[in-house]
């Protein structure tokens, strides 16, 4: 998906941590904050894989009044989040009256660059939860609530050095968080549907043991087929998923990957399991589109000052619920 210079989409996210052992005390987001600070003051606050030719880097913070009118309601903390990938296609342009290329070569020790933001309410969702957060996320392709998790917890197992009395035996072992970031779901397939159309079909069937060959080299893992369909929303359109999904069910596929576009042109996946029946009451990720004045560029310097204060005041709506 290509990003517009004057929109972004964001998704509703909770963001919790858990300790690492099990048996070691929870770990709140505020025990690991000064830390975290640090680490992206000083520029540590990375996270590398794919054999190091992919970088996540956590570049600037700030800290926000939810409600600057009512400063009891509490903070939340802004993440510039960037993602460096040293093996992407060099960018290209293209001339609108002649169709001319002009492709930008990576220079060395560079990769394509993209930047999301994260805003996380500091307060808990509520007393009994006390590692449980509201969070916002910028949905920027590559910069998924998977890295986002495995990169929060590489750097805060990097910055912190928490330990605890361990009571089995009483020795003092060390801990660190383990960070999840999950997608809220919000929205029911109908009213997805109600929105936008189904674009297209894929079903997904997992093979084990199946050998190709007589020397057993080859072996089928996966198996799909790629299902065309006209565009319908609303009740056709669920009907026609319901269609698909018992097509893929009786050719013994488990999974169905449904490809859907909204009415403003964003297009996403979902995937619905073919062995529920009730499917169809299901809730899927809920995302807002956010429209600015100020234009945005695909990896920014510095926090968006526009775009952050609207994903704080997005924030504050799901804290309020």
């Amino acid at each position: 998906m290509l990003l517009l210079e004057t929109e972004r989409y964001i998704v509703e996210t909770t963001l919790a941590l858990t300790p690492i052992p099990t048996c070691a005390p929870i770990i709140t987001l505020s025990d690991c904050l000064t830390d975290l600070k640090s680490a992206i003051d000083n520029g540590t606050a990375v996270y590398s894989m794919r054999n190091e030719r992919v970088q996540i880097r956590i570049k600037q913070y700030t800290e926000l009044f939810l409600d600057k009118d009512n400063e009891e309601k509490g903070k939340a903390l802004a993440l510039l989040i960037q993602y460096v990938d040293s093996d992407a296609s060099d960018p290209s342009f293209g001339k609108m009256d002649t169709g001319d290329i002009r492709v930008v070569p990576k220079e060395e020790n560079e990769g394509l660059s993209v930047t999301a933001h994260l805003v996380i309410d500091l307060k808990s969702i509520n007393e009994a939860m006390p590692t449980v957060h509201h969070a916002v996320l910028e949905d920027v392709n590559g910069i998924n609530k998977t890295n986002i998790s495995s990169a929060l917890t590489r750097i805060l197992r990097d910055c912190t050095d928490l330990d605890f009395i361990n009571e089995e035996n009483q020795n003092r072992n060390k801990c660190r968080p383990q960070v999840k970031l999950d997608v809220n779901a919000g929205h029911k397939l109908k009213e997805l549907l109600d929105k936008g159309f189904v674009a297209g079909f894929k079903a997904v069937k997992y093979q084990t043991d199946v050998k190709l060959d007589e020397e057993g080299d080859l072996e089928l893992k996966e198996e799909c087929i790629i299902l065309k369909s006209k565009h319908k929303r609303g009740e056709a359109a669920l009907e026609m998923i319901k269609k698909a999904a018992k097509l893929a069910k009786d050719k013994e596929f488990s999974r169905l990957m449904v490809r859907y576009q909204n009415d403003n042109k964003k297009q996403s996946t979902f995937n619905v399991s073919t062995r529920e029946e009730n499917f169809t009451d299901g809730l899927f990720a809920k995302s807002e589109k956010i429209i600015l004045t100020d234009t945005i560029q695909q990896c920014e310097k510095e926090l968006h000052k526009e775009l952050t204060k609207k994903m704080v005041n997005y924030l504050l709506t799901m804290s309020e619920d």
